[in-house]
């Protein structure tokens, strides 16, 4: 979804609509729970998805998980650190070398960053440079 294009070409999601993996597993999850109910007769019996209670559900569920994010937004460290490493200077001071592919690997995947798995130094310091050219600090 970050990579997903408009017809012009420019992103269709901005860095703060994004969702984290756990924000979108609760999401479904829910919604796995509630067509089990259904299924299962403990609902209302003849329940459709358009039903009023069903609708209600998914908007708490959509506002919990819009305020969570907004949360997990507010709590976040400025700038960006990995561990008790801050990946903005050492991205600016060209100082992301002293790490090993394992790190960096590592630090990648923490943030989601798209890397493959064959990536090499200099690639990953790159993708991470990256992520740090949209930092506003």
């Amino acid at each position: 979804m970050r990579n997903i294009k408009t017809a012009d070409g420019q992103q269709a999601f901005s860095q703060e609509e994004w969702l984290a993996k756990v924000q979108i597993k609760g999401f479904f999850f829910h919604l796995a729970t509630v067509q089990r109910k259904r299924m299962t007769g403990e609902s209302s019996a003849g329940a459709h998805p358009e039903d009023e209670g069903d609708e209600e559900l998914l908007q708490d569920e959509l506002a919990r998980l819009e305020k969570k994010k907004w949360e997990e937004q507010v709590a976040l460290k400025h700038p960006i650190q990995y561990e008790d490493h801050d990946i903005c200077s050492l991205s600016k001071a060209g100082a992301l070398m002293q790490f090993t592919v394992k790190e960096l690997t590592a630090v990648c995947d923490y943030f989601e960053l798209l890397c493959k798995s064959g990536d090499r130094k200099s690639a990953l310091i790159g993708h991470i440079n990256n992520m740090v050219k949209e930092c506003g600090c």
